[in-house]
């Protein structure tokens, strides 16, 4: 058997010799979302409790209570407005391995690009499913070479390709989620299919290359997503999902300013560790106006917000944005008095907690932690473009 077939029995041995963890790992799909609003549960009930985020994850992170319908969450990166949209959660996990997805061909054309047995992945067969506690979305593609009059449905299990002793070729990465449904509703880029898991159709949402790497042993590597807590007036923290986040190009403290670069697109990871950024008393959220609900969802929380603000004209790339040095004595508006202080060359600026690179420059290491939460987070779109899958 080739060492392709074996990818999955590895990532098993490998986790035969780790140590016992200290708290029981959990894991959320789209699947599981859908089944728990099936069984009664609301958008708000609380996921990856207890793993270093106060309150955790909402359910509704990953799904519309509709069951089918992908919410899209604002955030920002290398300070300019992103959104990515939430598939997987996992709490307590060390490690998520790159699994094969085999993709049966009839050929290679003249560039020596892989003939795809029928279009969209409609004839893709996953390795690992969901129900699997070495599941990853984070896939190997394996072409198939099969005769060119194979039927489309034939192959559809991961024992038929071992078994018809057909010649394997490792193809590139690629980021694939399964799917509630056919009838999913995803933003504008990444595409719908419905490909095959152990014989049985397995619906999918498709969102291209490049957006994961790994080590030698076929872990995936992970990078920062960095989440704002607050502290509220008795004394708690809290982290609404409201405040957007902001996606990193790279390790903490790596010093990058921009993910790599692939066909004329920013590839940024679809694999983050959550990082909790425990906020200094001076830092409030750019909000006029009720902007997304955020002041009034802070306020509700207990976190002191500051909800007036003289600025009316040129707010729109400050909006969302956390500034470092938002107030002054009595909770006045500090650097959120004017236009001018608001944008980063004017007279005593705001700072802004934008980027990865602010984060790690502006703030004491030691209010940077990190969570043992990490999410499948595909970015769906950059400064407004759409990202599209390669």
């Amino acid at each position: 058997m080739t060492r392709i077939a074996l990818v999955a029995l590895a990532a098993v041995c490998a986790a035969c010799s780790e140590a016992p963890r200290a708290a029981t790992p959990g894991f959320w799909t789209l699947l599981d979302a859908q089944q728990l609003y099936a069984g009664g549960a609301t958008a708000d009930q609380a996921l990856a409790t207890e793993a270093g985020l106060p309150g955790g994850l909402p359910l509704g992170s990953l799904l519309d209570p509709d069951g089918f319908t992908l919410p899209v969450h604002a955030g920002f990166a290398e300070g300019y407005d992103a959104s990515y949209v939430t598939t997987e959660i996992w709490t307590h996990y060390d490690r998520v391995w790159l699994q094969p997805l085999y993709a049966p061909v009839t050929g290679w054309d003249e560039n020596n690009r892989p003939v795809p047995l029928a279009p969209d992945g409609a004839d893709w067969i996953f390795g690992v499913g969901p129900e699997s506690g070495f599941y990853s979305p984070f896939w190997q593609m394996i072409y198939v070479d099969v005769p060119a009059d194979t039927q489309v449905g034939q192959l559809t299990s991961v024992r038929q390709i071992i078994d018809g002793g057909y010649a394997l070729q490792p193809g590139p990465g690629r980021t694939v989620v399964f799917a509630p449904g056919s009838d999913v509703v995803v933003p504008t880029g990444p595409k719908v299919g419905s490909g095959w898991l152990d014989g049985a159709p397995a619906p999918f949402i498709d969102f291209g290359q490049g957006l994961a790497s790994w080590d030698e042993a076929e872990v995936i590597e992970e990078v920062p997503l960095y989440v704002f807590a607050f502290g509220g007036a008795d004394g708690t923290t809290v982290a609404p999902d409201v405040v957007p986040g902001v996606m990193a190009p790279g390790p903490p403290r790596s010093g990058l300013t921009m993910p790599p670069m692939v066909n004329g697109q920013l590839r940024y990871s679809a694999y983050w560790r959550i990082y909790r950024v425990n906020l200094p008393p001076t830092a409030r959220v750019f909000a006029p106006n009720g902007y997304a609900g955020i002041d009034a969802t802070l306020a509700a929380a207990g976190v002191q917000t500051v909800s007036s603000y003289p600025v009316t004209t040129g707010v729109a790339p400050y909006l969302g944005k956390v500034a470092l040095d938002a107030i002054e004595a009595n909770n006045a508006p500090g650097c959120f008095a004017d236009a001018n202080r608001l944008d980063p060359d004017g007279t005593q600026p705001c700072h802004w907690l934008d980027s990865q690179l602010a984060i790690d420059t502006l703030l004491d290491p030691s209010l940077i932690e990190e969570t043992d939460i990490t999410v499948t987070a595909p970015v769906t779109t950059i400064r407004g473009t759409p990202v599209l899958p390669l």
